[in-house]
């Protein structure tokens, strides 16, 4: 495809509605890009850390950057670690801390529910997921890390993790869900989730799947969810889960999954604005795969919950030869309404890592979507800056919360939500032999656990303040917690039974 070659501040024709908070204007990615995007420029500029893939970064309400990270560390707006010694994390090499990070979305940061303004989490995966509060009042305002809270574990060091993290704001507005996914090797496929609010993180709380994307042995692709938090996205190697999403109480449904492409070998994924299109990069380079290609397929997931009508959609939109590249990272900016995507090419002038690549206008159909090569050039020649592999895993920080639901608690005006919120709590999860059920309401309630067959494995009444359960004759496994008033469910939890 011929290039188009761009200033590297360009026109930005879009339209700033919905856009007044930019906690994720700034992009860093690749050997040390940071962008800067704002209604009417991007603006390119040198970082002083590099990442293959797993980069987060994180600005203020108004689009100045604060902090960005290659996993190993954390730099401050004045381009200075804020720590001495590396955060260490899976994949990341503290021999070697310019190449940062090479699995995909193992770093996120969030800023903390309790002081969003001042506090932040750095989520990281070694053997399981863990945070580090990071301070912007350390330091004499540069920021610094809480000494009391580095790798901070958050999982179960023993259940093997993919390299999917994730998240999105609670319905509240202020809180955030977190969601991880077990190695897709694993005999039991579950999530994970947590609950960040202001008292900390609650979970891990644990959602077994029925059915999934089967792989042997691939731990790649990434997970995400749309701009408005109702759908999560899984992409495995040869094919994706949709899922619909209950930003009130963090339940998943299953929509389906897709399948069986004509291409082989997915690396990442990426939504348009609206949740609409899917794009999907892949590469083949297996043995009867065609032509060796790399490239993007589009899906129309207008078409959902027909899996085979959604599968029939796909088509390729962009497409190059693997022996001279491969397509990478793909990521939704809603600034600009653009999906940009990287392409690593091997050769010594690195030409296509010198630019940015991008989908104009990704909620048209087919070919009309406008893949762009060479959109935005990042360097003018080799040993300087360039795309590597991934770019910035951001949760959708402008997300505020759903107004009139239940879960809405922030919102003085409503009162359903206040009614019925319910601060129910089960721990520890996982559990090995008593499991404390907390009941804040003054009246009496009915526990009911059933496990992964949908059996009815204990019941018991929950007194004001709360009961305590034998577990320990149940077997290993995943179970639901279900708690009845006068019949009605209205709180449930997934437990985890450890030996």
């Amino acid at each position: 495809m011929k290039k188009k070659f761009i200033a590297i501040i360009i026109a930005c024709l879009v339209c700033a509605e919905g856009y007044t908070q930019l906690e994720a204007s700034n992009w860093f990615f690749g050997d040390s890009v940071l962008l800067k995007f704002s209604l009417d420029s991007i603006i390119v500029s040198k970082a002083f850390l590099s990442s293959t893939e797993a980069t987060s970064v994180i600005s203020d309400i108004n689009g100045e950057l604060l902090y960005y990270t290659n996993t190993g560390f954390v730099y401050n707006v004045l381009h200075e670690p804020i720590h001495e010694e590396p955060i260490f994390g899976y994949s990341y090499n503290p021999f070697d801390p310019s190449n940062g990070n090479n699995s995909p979305e193992w770093s996120l940061i969030l800023n903390s529910p309790e002081n969003p303004d001042t506090l932040f989490f750095l989520l990281t995966m070694d053997s399981t997921l863990s945070f580090t509060k990071i301070d912007r009042r350390l330091n004499d305002g540069k920021g610094g890390i809480d000494d009391s809270a580095i790798n901070v574990l958050l999982g179960d060091t023993a259940i093997p993790m993919d390299t999917k993290l994730t998240s999105t704001r609670h319905a509240n507005g202020r809180d955030w869900w977190i969601f991880m996914r077990s190695h897709c090797t694993a005999e039991v496929q579950f999530f994970l989730r947590w609950l960040l609010k202001p008292e900390g993180f609650e979970g891990p709380d644990y959602i077994e799947l029925t059915d999934w994307v089967e792989e042997e042995g691939w731990q790649f692709g990434n997970m995400f969810f749309s701009q408005d938090g109702k759908q999560l996205i899984v992409l495995e190697r040869d094919g994706f889960e949709v899922y619909d999403f209950d930003r009130c109480s963090g339940e998943l449904e299953q929509v389906a999954i897709i399948q069986e492409s004509f291409v082989d070998n997915f690396h990442y994924a990426a939504l348009n604005g609206n949740g609409t299109r899917l794009y999907i990069s892949y590469a083949n380079y297996e043995t009867g795969s065609i032509d060796a290609n790399t490239g993007i397929l589009q899906y129309n997931l207008e078409l959902l919950p027909d899996p085979d009508a959604v599968l029939s959609s796909a088509q390729v939109v962009f497409e190059e030869n693997y022996s001279l590249c491969g397509v990478k990272a793909l990521k939704y900016e809603p600034i600009t309404d653009n999906i940009y995507f990287t392409i690593v090419t091997e050769d010594s002038v690195y030409s296509h890592n010198l630019y940015l690549h991008a989908i104009t206008a990704p909620d048209n159909l087919g070919l009309t979507c406008n893949p762009v090569e060479g959109y935005l050039q990042i360097a003018s020649g080799p040993g300087g800056m360039r795309t590597l592999e991934g770019l910035p895993n951001m949760p959708n920080y402008a997300l505020g919360a759903l107004e009139g639901s239940p879960c809405d608690t922030l919102n003085e005006t409503n009162s359903v939500a206040e009614a019925t919120s319910l601060p129910f709590k089960a721990y520890p999860n996982p559990v090995q032999d008593y499991l404390y059920i907390d009941n804040p309401l003054q009246t009496t309630c009915q526990a009911v656990v059933y496990n992964a067959m949908g059996q009815e494995v204990a019941s018991l009444l929950v007194q004001p303040g709360g009961q305590t359960l034998n577990t320990s004759a149940w077997s290993t496994g995943v179970y639901q917690l279900i708690i009845q008033q006068e019949s009605d469910n209205i709180w449930k939890q997934s437990l985890i039974k450890l030996e």
